[in-house]
This record gives structure tokens, sequence and C-alpha cells, in this order.
């Protein structure tokens, strides 16, 4: 490590600015070394945390810190147009535009690459729905559910929303060229053995268990920026639900029983996205096969504004 910062100083004094002394930090993470780092004989300050870029970095690797100082700051953003919010000249439209724009870019920036929990989306969706509530006015004894909230604001599940920020920027890195230092950076495997128990949920992981891939297949999708978004399942709730209803209006073939296609439409208000409406048609189906053809079919219909029903058995179009 003394070595690397000695060589990023001189490498940097060549070129004209030096390293400033009091601006670096030294973060140490699962080492036994103990020996200060140095630049020209003066020692670095070690830390458990500091923030690079409004995001919050620590020894543990996590996202809860950075979403907790994300909530602040948004909410902080918040209180200060609250004017706007109890404003009876502008519209819920425009109330809910400025939101948009103006406390949730700042809740959910750098969220492309948050390593997220069930816990971590709970705080985030609650912090949303708290502030649309009080912009729809909407107060205690009055109630109103969540997906009525959403509707009315024109909003997507925050967990959706977070998925699309990522996928979009994972689609780009993976595009760039492989000595992109981004994309050494996000494909870069780490040699040698963990330790023992369950491993850490990491970004990475999460991206292959919502597309249901390998990392290598993803690198090879994102070449192709066309096809790579139309396997992206991020297209959001509303998404979900419009494929779903249009595969068992256009896709789903006349002999198909009618109690098969009554579980789909029961279980479709509960469908948030392709990875789910996959689940939903392999208990209806019990073929993963017919399922996948199913879906492809119903992309390409759609997208050929052609309704046309297959014949059974399904023939794939995607070939």
């Amino acid at each position: 490590m003394q070595e690397k910062t000695t060589s990023v100083g001189a490498a940097s004094a060549a070129v004209g600015p030096n390293i400033h002394k009091g601006k670096s930090k030294i973060l140490l993470h699962n080492t036994e070394c103990t020996n200060p780092i140095t630049i020209d004989g003066e020692d670095l300050e070690d830390v458990k945390t500091f923030t690079y870029l409004g995001s919050i970095i620590d020894e543990n690797g996590g996202s809860d810190a950075v979403v907790k100082a994300r909530i602040g700051k948004a909410r902080a953003a918040y209180l200060q147009l609250r004017n706007i919010w109890s404003s009876k000249q502008l519209s819920t439209n425009t109330k809910v535009t400025i939101f948009n724009t103006n406390v949730k870019t700042v809740l959910l920036y750098g969220a492309e690459t948050w390593r997220t929990s069930k816990a971590i989306i709970q705080k985030i969706q609650v912090f949303i729905n708290s502030c649309l509530r009080k912009i729809l006015r909407t107060r205690w004894p009055d109630t109103i559910s969540n997906n009525v909230l959403w509707e009315r604001t024109k909003q997507i599940p925050a967990e959706e929303e977070i998925k699309k920020k990522r996928w979009k920027w994972i689609g780009h890195t993976l595009s760039k060229a492989p000595n992109c230092v981004t994309r050494q950076a996000l494909t870069w495997n780490p040699q040698g053995q963990r330790k023992r128990g369950r491993r850490k949920n990491t970004l990475r992981w999460e991206m292959e268990i919502d597309m249901n891939k390998n990392w290598m297949e993803l690198e090879k999708k994102a070449q192709d920026r066309r096809n790579w978004e139309t396997i992206t399942p991020t297209k959001g709730h509303a998404h979900g639900l419009e494929l779903l209803d249009f595969a068992i209006r256009n896709a789903l073939p006349e002999n198909v029983s009618r109690v098969h296609t009554t579980k789909v439409m029961r279980l479709s208000k509960w469908v948030g996205g392709e990875t789910q409406t996959r689940r939903v048609l392999t208990l209806v189906l019990g073929n993963f096969d017919e399922r996948d053809v199913l879906l492809n079919n119903a992309y390409e219909t759609r997208n050929s504004t052609i309704c046309i029903r297959p014949d059974w058995p399904l023939e794939d179009r995607m070939k």
C-alpha cells in the first residue's frame, strides 16, 4: 500500500498537482497491518468512514449509512419547499413533478450502486409515501392504500425505480471497452477464499438474481443496446401488468383452460415485473419452455402491433 501511494504521489507531482495530505485518508479493511501510510514523510489519517462524491464509504461496504444520509438530505429538500406543498394555486400534478425533480433526485442520487436489502427499500419507500400523502393532504383519520397513492401520483415502487437506474448504469458500463476503469472495477473478481458462513449480498449478486443469468452472459448481452433494453426487468409495476395482460389476451392459445386464465388474472395484481410474471406463468402453465416462449411471443406481438393467437404447442418467434 505504501508503494502504491508513493507511486501515485510521484505521478501526480510529475503532471503538476500534489496530493493534499490533509484531504487524504486511509481506510483499512480486513488487514492486520498497522504501519502508517505516509506521503513526503507525513502520516495520513486512518478513518473508519469517509464521504466520496456524495456517497459514504465504510469498512463494511454496505449502503445503510449512505441511505440514511440520502433520506436526511431529501427530507431537508422537502422541508425547504413546504410553501409549494401547501399552495392552493398549484395543481397536484405540478407538485408531484416538483417532488420528483427536487426531492426524489436527491433521495436516489447514486442509487444505481447501492447494495439494497428489504430493510433499505422499506425505509426509502416509507419516506416517499409519507411525502406523497402530505402532498395529497391525506391525514389521519383519512387513509389511502399505497397502490392508490402511487396511481394518483403516477409513481412506481422504489425498488423498481432503483432497479431501473441500476440496469441503465450497468448496461452503459458493460458496453464500454474492456480497458475502461469503470468496467474493470465492476467486473473485477477477487481471488482467494472467503470466510466461512453465508456470503454477503453484493451488487453483482443482486443483478445475477434479478436476471437469472450468469455474469458472462450479461456482459455479452450488454454489447447489443437494443437487446439489453428488451431483457431488462425494470420497466416498472405498470409494465409488468401491461405485459401480463397482453400475454393473456393476445398470446395465450384459445384452448387454454378458462380456469388457468382466471388464475393469471387473479395473480396479476401482485406482479411487479417480468421476473414475477414468469413465476406466475410457471404456476399456471407448469412448463418452463412454454412460459419462456409465451413471453417472447408477447414481446414480439406487442412490438409489431399484430394481435394473433399462436398455435399450440407454442412456436418460439425469437429463433
